[in-house]
């Protein structure tokens, strides 16, 4: 009997030890798991800057990028190309004009052309210009061109 008791104040200790260490283990297991969502929580918090820095440095790089092509386009040869089309513009309303000049012309009045007939009374006409006019010589001039 005595070995009984014995074995039972023996069990009853370790059965204390054990509670107690059973405690310990809930406790440590509690500040484990506070523990374990903390990190969790850090880890959200990392992968939001992460993500946050990821596309602040995408879109540094695609400014970077649109900037260089921004330089490389020279814009002196984009004013030149513009320069070049007025030009252009210029060049075919000015033809556009001159072809309607000389159509509408040649369709209003027909071809110059001195009458034999009336050559001598042209020619006596114009003498008597010169002789009223003292811009005679101006008009000589002018006329010997002519036809």
């Amino acid at each position: 009997m005595k070995l009984a008791l014995q074995e039972k104040l023996m069990q009853e200790k370790k059965l204390a030890a054990y509670q107690v260490q059973f405690e310990t283990i809930q406790e440590q297991t509690k500040t484990l798991t506070e523990k374990i969502d903390q990190l969790l929580v850090q880890s959200e918090e990392y992968n939001h800057r992460r993500l946050l820095l990821t596309s602040r440095v995408n879109v540094a790089i695609s400014l970077k990028d649109m900037n260089q092509t921004v330089i490389t386009v020279q814009t002196a040869n984009i004013a030149k190309g513009f320069a070049r089309a007025e030009e252009q513009a210029f060049l075919i309303e000015a033809e556009l004009e001159a072809s309607t000049y000389f159509a509408s012309t040649s369709k209003r009045s027909a071809p110059q052309f001195i009458d034999p007939n009336l050559s001598s009374e042209i020619d006596n006409a114009l003498d008597e210009l010169k002789a009223a006019g003292s811009e005679g010589s101006a008009i000589d001039a002018h006329l010997e061109g002519i036809p």
